[in-house]
């Protein structure tokens, strides 16, 4: 619970504690604070991703949505707390029935995960250590990168792109790429989801609009004015599809997936950076959960791609279908209806640099003694082999 919710509820304790109530007004009153939050601050504090293993809310969730189940549950708790406190046993009858109800809601229906077919999902243990593009592709359609996987800076806008191109192809075979790029910063610098096609074209952008105070955005006087707010909607058209990119925390929040669902939307794409969680078991769970949360909420499949994190893949009733290992080296998720997950993991080249100069000898590699094997000669130039990796 964070400032602006406890504003909001000390509001309504203010106002309503002499009256008794707390059933009927603290619900309301921690959604409002909720939204202000969100509004302020750009960071969510929902507490139904906590939920997501609990089939029966999860099920009110997607027939009714989140708002009236976060209600419905914030009320039974409330009353129950009221009923204890006043030793009343029957205000809790109410509780009991909206308590009933919500136990006999089905699960959310299953949906079609098939939007999901040929599409491959980067996690990278590494900035440097980057699947081979060349091995990436394959059989895939569509492949989707973590946000900022290269340091390429398009000078583009968001909306449709023509004439601009990603500088190489991103790999041998024909899928298409939505990667994560910003753009430079004497034009207004971007965090952005990027189309590109198989030869490397970019036919596509849209930029991130939810930027955390601080680190994005100036907020109470702190931090620095990072990036430019996008504006247009969450939906980039690629590989055929209609992909609702979310840029790492516009995750937490329902409200980019509600507009690319109504834009048309065939599934989520998370496209995160996860150094500051990387190999932490509590914020892993926690990013998997807020996705299937998005999931059930929208009736869409999604993915999400990080870097330094995990990959994963889930159908639209929020089951996992696919998720990579946490210790994994980078590699590519992939899920079909026939053979299930498949964590491709290409194969890695080791790095080898050969310095050699006839004017200066003792040219010195930067890196580790035992990083580097050196062989010199009196009769000849220097000549240093730097190997790294397996």
């Amino acid at each position: 619970m964070t400032l602006p919710m406890l504003i909001v509820i000390a509001a309504g304790v203010v106002a309503f504690h002499a009256r008794g109530w707390v059933r009927f007004w603290l619900p309301v009153a921690w959604v409002i604070g909720a939204h202000v939050q969100v509004a302020w601050t750009s960071i969510s504090s929902e507490w139904l991703f906590t939920q997501v293993d609990v089939s029966p809310i999860m099920g009110a969730v997607a027939r009714f949505g989140s708002l009236p189940t976060a209600l419905a549950c914030l009320f039974v708790a409330a009353s129950a707390g009221e009923a204890l406190a006043h030793r009343r046993r029957a205000w809790f009858g109410p509780a009991a029935l909206v308590l009933v109800a919500l136990a006999i809601v089905p699960p959310p229906p299953r949906g079609d995960p098939s939007a999901l077919a040929g599409v491959g999902v980067v996690h990278l243990r590494a900035p440097l250590e980057v699947p081979a593009v060349d091995e990436v592709d394959g059989d895939l359609e569509l492949v989707v990168w973590p946000e900022a996987s290269f340091a390429a800076q398009p000078v583009i806008s968001e909306g449709a792109v023509d004439g601009a191109r990603f500088g190489s192809r991103l790999g041998s075979g024909a899928a298409a790429h939505l990667i994560g790029v910003t753009t430079p910063p004497r034009y207004g610098s971007q965090n952005m989801a990027v189309a590109v096609a198989p030869d490397g074209s970019i036919t596509g952008a849209r930029a991130k609009q939810i930027l955390f105070p601080v680190f994005e955005r100036r907020f109470l006087g702190l931090g620095i004015d990072r990036f430019v707010e996008g504006r247009a909607a969450p939906v980039l058209p690629v590989a055929g599809r209609a992909v609702i990119p979310l840029i790492c925390g516009e995750l937490l929040t329902p409200r980019l997936a509600r507009e690319g669902l109504a834009a048309g939307g065939d599934f989520l794409a998370v496209m995160a950076s996860d150094r500051y969680q990387a190999h932490l078991a509590q914020p892993r769970w926690q990013v998997l959960a807020h996705l299937r949360l998005r999931a059930i909420e929208s009736g869409l499949p999604g993915v999400y791609a990080s870097l330094e994190g995990q990959a994963a893949i889930v159908a639209p009733d929020g089951q996992v279908l696919a998720e990579s290992d946490p210790d994994a080296p980078s590699g590519v998720l992939t899920w079909t209806a026939s053979s299930g997950a498949d964590d491709r993991i290409p194969a890695r080249r080791p790095d080898v640099a050969v310095l050699f100069s006839a004017a200066t000898p003792d040219l010195r590699p930067d890196c580790r003694r035992d990083d580097a094997s050196i062989t010199t000669s009196s009769r000849s130039p220097a000549r240093r082999s730097v190997r790294h990796g397996p």
